[in-house]
C-alpha cells in the first residue's frame, strides 16, 4: 500500500467524467478525499460543414499539431472517413506523451516538444 501523503486533503477533480477515473484512483491511493465535479464536457462538432473541407484537403497541409487526446479521438473520426491511409508529406506533432500515444494507436508517428506542460 502506498503512503497516504494526501491524508486529510480534499481534492476536486474537474476533468471530463470519462477521463477523470485514472486521476481519481491515483489521488485516492495517496489518501486524498476525492470529489469529482466535471468542469466541462467534450463533444464533437455538430456543424459538419464547418470542418468537412479541411479534412478532405488534409493532403494540402504539411504539418498538423494535435493538442490533446481528445483532438486525436475526434479528429480521427473525420480522418478515417476520407483517408484510408495517411497522406504523404503530412508531419504530425503532439503536445505531450498522452497525445503521442493516442496517435500511435492510429499508426501515426508524431514529434514531441523537448519540454511539455499544460501551459
Amino acid at each position: 500500500m502506498s503512503e497516504a501523503i494526501l491524508q486529510n486533503v480534499r481534492v476536486i477533480v474537474t476533468r471530463p467524467q470519462e477521463q477523470a477515473q485514472v486521476l481519481e484512483n491515483a489521488l485516492s491511493a495517496l489518501g486524498a478525499d476525492v470529489i469529482c465535479i466535471p468542469g466541462l464536457v467534450i463533444l464533437p462538432t455538430v456543424d459538419e460543414w464547418a470542418i468537412k473541407q479541411q479534412f478532405q484537403d488534409l493532403d494540402g497541409y504539411q504539418h498538423l499539431i494535435f493538442t490533446s487526446v481528445n483532438a486525436v479521438r475526434f479528429g480521427f473520426q473525420w480522418i478515417d472517413r476520407y483517408w484510408p491511409q495517411w497522406p504523404v508529406g503530412v508531419h504530425c506533432y503532439s503536445v505531450g506523451p498522452g497525445t503521442a500515444s493516442a496517435l500511435t494507436e492510429h499508426h501515426i508517428h508524431s514529434q514531441l516538444p523537448q519540454q511539455f506542460s499544460s501551459e
